[in-house]
């Protein structure tokens, strides 16, 4: 009877309790996630760790203002605004290491007689096509690299949480290649739409193979780093590090936030829609598999379609290309298709998904995210860029 009695006490205590990290807990997440996401959300000393206990009977007395209390809504807000300001340096960082990236590897490809270049390294010209892939993939890989260790640093999210690997959901997952099949052949008609009224190849930031002349070896070589190096080490920075850090402030908003950064990070106005929407399609799909293999996986594909589709550009006779490319993509629209077709008569109800929420609302998230110094300077750093690459007028 006095055990029954001290259950129901603690059950009712329980009620009146706030306590936003323990309530986290992620439907398609295994357990070793969910422990280390609350361990380091329970974690007083991190800054970037959104944390409210209270209990709500307690009240705080101030003279001459009465009873107050600190909502859930305030604790979420100043934690927002430290997340929202530091990822934000950290995707200054990345347009910094892509500006002076090209600078640094002209240095050192001059210091080995690889290259040559005029005052403030204008007229870059390395010795061969190989020589110039080759700094060209080092440069995209040390700007992933530089702004997601500047950023982990800081936020120093558990490996289980930044880079979780394990597939709890496989229905959902045996339809993750064929979606993005459909989305990339989507994306190229949208590119090339785009291209069309604002200028521009719709391929610039996709793929990294723009010198044809490279030998085989360094072909190879380029392949491997677009198809599995660079979508894991990108997956690990978007679809890790920064959206498991967001997810705290909800699914929602996670998901959105980094399809937005998605798009700007191109810099090419032709890129905009369809790379914000192959960045929902994969974020969605990380979300509901609990792995960001199944993003990597989805990346890679992507890349792989794009390069076959750009490289018939050199090995096919000009009249031939445009009829070529469009039988490819047709092809791969057809299996996408059919695929995803017969998973879903398989496995009905696999779209839905109940995306966690928190106390402020979605605009005032967004607001919040956006006015902060270091957000400001990025938005603006991004408007520059693009307006300079797409060759855009103001």
């Amino acid at each position: 009877m006095t055990k029954n009695k001290s259950e129901s006490l603690k059950n009712i205590g329980n009620k009146y309790i706030i306590n936003v990290a323990s309530d986290f807990n992620c439907k398609y997440q295994d357990e070793a996630y969910n422990d280390a996401y609350k361990a380091w959300r329970m974690n007083s000393k991190s800054p970037y760790a959104y944390n409210y206990v209270r209990d709500t009977r307690e009240h705080v007395y101030l003279d001459g203002v009465g009873f107050i209390s600190e909502e859930p809504e305030d604790t979420e807000r100043d934690c927002l605004r430290k997340n929202s300001s530091i990822i934000a340096v950290s995707l200054i960082i990345f347009f910094f290491a892509e500006i002076f990236g090209f600078i640094l590897a002209a240095m050192i490809a001059g210091s080995m007689g690889l290259c040559t270049y005029g005052k403030l390294f204008i007229d870059i010209r390395y010795i061969n096509g190989d020589v110039e892939a080759l700094f060209g993939v080092a440069v995209n890989i040390l700007k992933l690299v530089s702004a997601a260790a500047f950023l982990n640093s800081f936020i120093r999210l558990p490996t289980a949480v930044c880079f979780p690997t394990k597939v709890t959901n496989r229905p959902f997952f045996g339809i993750a290649i064929p979606t993005v099949m459909v989305f990339t052949v989507l994306s190229v008609f949208c590119n090339g739409l785009l291209s069309r009224m604002f200028g521009g190849t719709g391929t610039t930031s996709v793929i990294s193979l723009d010198a044809p002349d490279v030998s085989p070896l360094v072909a190879i070589i380029l392949l491997v780093m677009n198809i599995v190096v660079y979508p894991l080490i990108y997956e690990i920075f978007m679809r890790g590090i920064v959206m498991q850090s967001l997810r705290q402030f909800g699914d929602g908003f996670a998901l959105i936030t980094t399809c937005i950064i998605s798009a700007l990070l191109s810099h090419d106005v032709s890129q905009f829609g369809s790379t914000f929407m192959l960045a929902l399609c994969v974020g969605y799909f990380v979300l509901k598999t609990g792995s960001i293999m199944t993003g990597t996986i989805m990346h890679a594909v992507y890349k792989a379609i794009m390069i076959l589709v750009y490289s018939m550009r050199f090995v096919l006779p000009e009249d031939a290309q445009n009829m070529v490319i469009t039988l490819i993509l047709l092809v791969v629209l057809v299996i996408g298709f059919v695929c995803i077709l017969a998973c879903f008569r398989n496995n009905r109800g696999l779209i839905g998904m109940n995306m966690s929420r928190t106390y402020l609302p979605l605009k005032k998230k967004f607001e919040l995210a956006v006015s902060t110094m270091p957000g400001v300077a990025w938005v603006v750093t991004a408007f520059i860029l693009t307006i300079s690459t797409s060759g855009l007028s103001l």
